[in-house]
């Protein structure tokens, strides 16, 4: 028989960007790898691929940066190893959202029904942040693009999150627990313990440098301490604050706020 010299036809191209990701589906004319390159500009020098043969193809890249241009190659390899390249004369482009932004309904449209990212179907509804009016099945091609978007988001925001139990709080002994009362101008290695905790979260965090910076935990409570136990306090003010009727942080470490350190602790 001859030998299969022609590479597979690609055609039907979308993209659907999100704000730290974007999937881009296309099809062949043969069964053929998925294979992405792409990148700020023309030199890409990042890329995607999957072994499998296929005619209706699915990538999801992550790890974007919202508000960017990437530029973007896609490439299709038959079992007889021809390649195709969709963009080799002609650079392709996509622009992520920006925060807050969603797709408007004319580039909403461009997007085939049938072309749902296989990723994002195998995940249980009940981990979104929102709730669905309706069956999958019942909804409409803008209610299932719109729903597709919504979890994207929130999957790629949820992997960057760290989870409690990947805080690390090294230098705290093991099973140490918060039992006496800190406040400013206080020297005890309970106040080192504080300032690790503070510095395990971005929004409490002391100093990027200098003393109280992470890895430079002291046991003095001074002024740099007092401004973070505020912070702390008034990320946790539902369960800090409220209980006592206080609506403004003051810095001094009681009850509530030890009992909210110890359940971060705990990876509560």
């Amino acid at each position: 028989s001859a030998t299969d010299t022609t590479p597979p036809a690609i055609s039907e191209i979308n993209v659907v960007p999100a704000k730290n990701s974007a999937t881009i589906t296309w099809k062949t004319n043969e069964g053929s790898t998925s294979w992405v390159v792409y990148g700020t500009s023309t030199n890409y020098g990042l890329e995607k691929k999957t072994t499998s043969y296929v005619a209706s193809h699915s990538l999801t890249i992550t790890g974007l940066t919202p508000s960017t241009t990437y530029h973007y190659q896609l490439k299709s390899k038959d079992s007889s190893g021809n390649i195709s390249c969709s963009s080799c004369s002609t650079d392709k482009t996509f622009t992520t959202l920006a925060e807050g932004e969603v797709l408007s309904e004319d580039e909403e449209e461009e997007v085939p029904e049938e072309e749902v990212p296989e990723e994002e179907e195998a995940v249980p509804v009940s981990s979104a942040p929102f709730t669905l009016e309706k069956p999958l099945s019942q909804m409409s091609r803008e209610e299932l693009i719109s729903t597709i978007l919504k979890l994207i988001i929130y999957l790629q925001q949820k992997k960057e999150q760290p989870s409690a139990a990947e805080v690390s709080f090294e230098g705290i002994p093991d099973n140490f627990s918060f039992q006496t009362n800190l406040k400013l101008g206080m020297n005890l290695p309970d106040v080192k313990y504080l300032q690790i905790v503070l510095n395990s979260a971005p929004e409490t965090k002391l100093a990027n440098s200098g003393p109280g910076s992470p890895g430079n935990e002291t046991t003095y409570f001074g002024s740099v301490t007092l401004a973070g136990a505020k912070k702390f306090q008034q990320k946790y003010a539902s369960g800090v604050l409220t209980p006592l009727g206080l609506s403004a942080p003051t810095g001094f470490i009681g009850s509530s706020s030890r009992d909210k350190l110890n359940d971060i602790l705990k990876g509560k």
